[in-house]
């Protein structure tokens, strides 16, 4: 397993707390995700253990500051091998 972790930042550049984050496995084959998304903390930050693969993560976020539209962020062609540590912020518009 390695992992991949990082911060969810909204437009603005802060930390947004609550966001959900979605791996999509884009190596072939798929390794297999453990769980289907996972939730940032109160200070926006997320750590997700997965199998060695190539992923894309989406986070996507409700901001209150546009009257509670959801705003996301994608980065992609992260790739974790056994026992990597992948550093991945997202920045949502």
């Amino acid at each position: 397993m390695g992992a991949i972790s990082g911060l969810i930042l909204t437009p603005s550049g802060r930390p947004a707390a609550d966001c959900s984050v979605v791996p999509e496995a884009i190596s072939h084959p798929r390794p297999p995700i453990p769980e289907m998304m996972l939730v940032t903390g109160p200070d926006g930050r997320y750590r997700w253990p997965l199998p060695p693969g190539t992923y894309r993560l989406t986070a996507r976020c409700v901001d209150p500051a546009s009257g509670g539209r959801q705003i996301t962020g994608t980065v992609t062609d992260l790739v974790v091998g056994p026992g990597d540590e992948v550093t991945a912020d997202i920045a949502l518009d």
